[in-house]
């Protein structure tokens, strides 16, 4: 391929041409390959936003987990001799509530994969093999972590038992 006395740069030129002109693509192989960058273009884009919303799923739940320790502290506390337990259940009711505000602020785009329980198929690859267009998916599994869907659990006295615990109300139960 070499040609002596002529620069590499005019020899590299004439070669592409030649693979150019030899390996011709039919028009309808080259419609399905643009179809198909621009497929992976979208599985790309759907997989960001997908992370981007799995990791604001998990920093939430994380919330949500530091929010159910303090309320776990709190009634270690009320079990303790002189204390103030109508303070200790405010204490405990706030923190339920931040709760919700902490799983209802957990959303991009519409999703929110603490809120309510169920799946969320996500688009995660394409393949093109014998002429057929195959995609596969991703299957996550949500959780409801509001305060209704952890039973949304109150300090209450247990009057027979003498004791302050944790006792599950039914939803909507609270004002």
């Amino acid at each position: 391929i070499w040609n002596i006395g002529k620069p590499p740069f005019e020899v590299f030129d004439v070669t592409v041409c030649r693979l150019s002109v030899d390996a011709r693509v039919s028009d309808n192989d080259a419609t399905a390959m643009r179809g198909d960058v621009s497929g992976y273009k979208a599985i790309s884009d759907n997989l960001a936003l997908s992370t981007s919303t799995v990791s604001v799923a998990r920093s939430g739940a994380e919330t949500v987990n530091g929010l159910l320790n303090q309320i776990k502290g709190k009634i270690v506390q009320a079990n303790g001799t002189g204390v103030d337990t109508a303070k200790i259940q405010d204490d405990v009711d706030q923190l339920v509530s931040q709760i919700d505000s902490v799983v209802n602020a957990a959303e991009i785009n519409g999703l929110n994969y603490i809120s309510a329980a169920g799946t969320q198929d996500i688009l995660a690859s394409m393949d093109r093999s014998g002429g057929t267009l195959a995609v596969q998916n991703i299957t996550l599994d949500k959780a409801d972590l509001t305060a209704a869907g952890l039973a949304e659990p109150v300090l209450a006295l247990d009057t027979a038992a003498g004791e302050l615990k944790l006792v599950p109300q039914p939803a909507g139960s609270r004002g």
